[in-house]
């Protein structure tokens, strides 16, 4: 009988979790709020299952004015940016600030530095790395420099 404990306790675990995760898809198709809370209590053991002498769940009030609407999605930056830089550009330490044509101002974040001579209005691209980070390459120059956007 030992030999079958942890198994046949596995299989009760499993089987109830099956049932459970039935019991949440009732729940998912409910469109009152109460009553769907209700239901995912019930599914975790918080409330009793209801029965003909339970009480009914609490009645909500629909709302009477309209909801409020949605705040303004975030814009999203695009994938590459292409712009020059304006003026002359002689390299980066941290800190640094690129003014963009395009409008935009960017500042070096990595603690590199870097120097190179000075060449007027080179062309920059900015793009994500694998890891996410924005990085800018400039005309020119055969290394990227980690940036964040800034608003002046």
């Amino acid at each position: 009988m030992r030999r079958h404990g942890p198994p046949l306790a596995a299989l009760l675990t499993l089987a109830a979790f099956c049932a459970s995760a039935a019991d949440l898809g009732e729940c998912v198709g409910i469109k009152d709020d109460a009553v769907r809370l209700f239901c995912y209590d019930r599914v975790a053991g918080r409330a009793p299952p209801a029965t003909a002498d339970s009480p009914a769940p609490p009645a909500v009030a629909a709302p009477t004015a309209a909801a409020p609407a949605a705040a303004a999605p975030e814009p999203v930056e695009p994938k590459r940016i292409e712009s020059r830089i304006v003026g002359s550009f002689d390299g980066w330490r941290q800190g640094t600030r690129f003014k963009l044509e395009n409008g935009q101002t960017w500042e070096s974040i990595g603690t590199s530095t870097f120097n190179v001579r000075k060449i007027e209005g080179p062309q920059v691209v900015l793009e994500r790395d694998f890891l996410g980070q924005l990085k800018m390459k400039i005309d020119g120059v055969g290394t990227r420099v980690a940036v964040r956007r800034i608003d002046e």
